[in-house]
């Protein structure tokens, strides 16, 4: 016969049983709601089938040659892990020119960043909770070789990683206006984290880059900035912005002003957009241990210019430079993934209020839609691009 500490013993465990029974189908049934696919209910009512996406149809090394074509494609599906982005606008930059002048990207789609809202989402808990957001796209990584399966942001829909790829944006956002979210504002304030010093020069300043670092730096009276332009009506714009101190190179001594501009304030540290013979000239005016990074090619050509005894005996370094790949890594060097997220999110909060018309995260577009993209881009090529950033909207 069973004692009654035996017979206690058994109730316990059939209690305890019954109880993680329950919150063992409590956390499955959980998960199972949470990791189902979803779809907005405009969406599913939708129902669309094809969509639209811009391709590459002739490359060229010319730029007021490259082709553009817009084609119907079947409607993409989220896979697990994923979510579908219904893209509001997407900013052509000059990284985009690089893809275009190559003969392999021939048939192939473009767009590296973007925004959109989420309609959709294959299942996960992640995708699932993205649904109805308005997001932030980078189209890093990979891409599909099917067209219409690719993550390229100029299309109207697309299918990408709700982990890796897509940053939930403010409800406050006009997603018009974030289209150029990450990329040049995200480098602005990289550049500052890198240069860790009161004074900088920069080249390219006449960007749309350059102009959003401008008007940063204007609200940070401890950051002395020198700004490089090739014309004098980019002197003019830049001052009207808050600029302190640019110097043209239509000047037939701009090299001498900036080096005498340079030993006045200070200068140890120069950001090269443009490389070329600008990256040694730059290198050749700074002091003892003085960096130039070097985030862009405007010139076309190589790194050129570099003298060797500054290398070697006054040891100055010219280094590479981007947000993707050297100052967003850099905290995932101390602290893995999670370091990258906390960086990310961080510039987020940095960008998101400050993308609108009058904040200095925005940028000066010329609009256009997928259908006039072609005509648009041809003109802009044909004129320069200064002032003029290029911004295909879905809603035109």
């Amino acid at each position: 016969m069973p004692s009654k500490q035996t017979s206690m013993n058994e109730s316990t465990t059939s209690l305890l049983t019954s109880i993680l029974g329950g919150t063992v189908g409590l956390t499955v049934t959980l998960f199972w709601y949470l990791s189902r696919p979803k779809a907005l209910p405009s969406h599913k009512k939708e129902n669309k089938q094809v969509q639209r996406r811009l391709i590459v149809d002739e490359p060229n090394s010319d730029l007021t040659k490259v082709k553009f074509d817009v084609k119907e494609f079947p409607m993409p599906r989220p896979r697990y892990g994923q979510v579908l982005v219904k893209i509001a606008a997407l900013p052509v930059n000059p990284s985009d020119f690089n893809e275009w002048k190559s003969p392999n990207f021939k048939g192939r789609p473009f767009g590296l960043e973007g925004s959109g809202l989420v309609v959709a989402s294959g299942g996960g808990i992640m995708a699932g909770l993205l649904v109805g957001r308005k997001v932030g796209i980078i189209a890093s990584g990979r891409d599909s070789k099917d067209v219409s399966n690719s993550m390229k942001t100029a299309a109207e829909y697309i299918c990408i990683d709700a982990m890796k790829s897509v940053w939930s944006l403010p409800d406050n956002v006009n997603l018009v206006d974030a289209a150029s979210w990450f990329v040049n504002p995200g480098t602005v304030l990289s550049i500052l984290g890198t240069a860790q010093s009161d004074a900088m020069i920069h080249t390219g300043a006449s960007s749309q880059l350059g102009q959003m670092l401008v008007k940063l730096v204007a609200t940070k009276p401890n950051v002395t900035l020198v700004n490089v332009v090739r014309r004098k009506e980019h002197v003019t714009m830049l001052k009207d912005l808050g600029a302190k101190h640019v110097i043209c190179q239509a000047d037939e001594d701009w090299l001498d002003q900036l080096s005498a501009k340079a030993k006045e304030l200070n200068v140890k540290v120069a950001f090269d957009a443009v490389a070329g013979d600008m990256t040694g000239q730059l290198l050749s005016i700074l002091p003892k241990r003085g960096i130039v990074y070097v985030y862009g090619v405007l010139a076309g050509q190589p790194v050129g210019k570099v003298e060797p005894i500054d290398l070697i005996y006054r040891q100055k370094q010219v280094k590479g430079f981007s947000l993707a790949h050297s100052w967003l890594p850099k905290a995932g060097a101390t602290f893995g993934p999670l370091g990258v997220l906390w960086r990310t999110k961080w510039c987020i909060q940095q960008l998101a209020p400050n993308l609108s018309e009058e904040g200095w995260a925005s940028s000066q577009y010329h609009d256009c839609s997928m259908a006039d993209m072609q005509q648009e881009f041809s003109g802009l090529a044909q004129k320069g691009f200064t002032g003029k950033k290029l911004r295909i909207r879905m809603d035109l």
